[in-house]
């Protein structure tokens, strides 16, 4: 008989928002020549509620033009796992994340 090693727990996904943000300048509706241009916001903020996790460094984030992933690492207290399609392409050498 073989024995395994023992299977991680399954991750949790975590509650989440996600808020599109910007200025409304009356010119971006009137300049505008396409209606993708009107709805781009200038930002979006996701806001995750992972609230066993104390510190920022048992959080592994990833975020590329179209997709934002969270993971917990394998010290961390919870099991945590968020993989999002973003509605909108981001430019991800100007993202932050900020630990609340």
């Amino acid at each position: 008989s073989s024995t395994s090693a023992p299977l991680p727990p399954p991750a949790n996904q975590p509650k989440y928002t996600l808020v599109h943000r910007g200025l409304v300048d009356l010119a971006d509706f009137v300049e505008s020549t396409t209606v993708r241009d009107r709805q781009w916001p200038k930002e979006l903020v996701i806001r995750v509620q992972v609230p066993k996790i104390k510190s920022a460094r048992f959080l592994d984030i990833e975020t590329a033009e179209t997709s934002f992933r969270l993971r917990t690492m394998a010290e961390s207290p919870a099991v945590y796992e968020l993989n999002l399609d973003l509605p909108f392409p981001v430019n991800e050498e100007e993202g932050k994340a900020k630990f609340d």
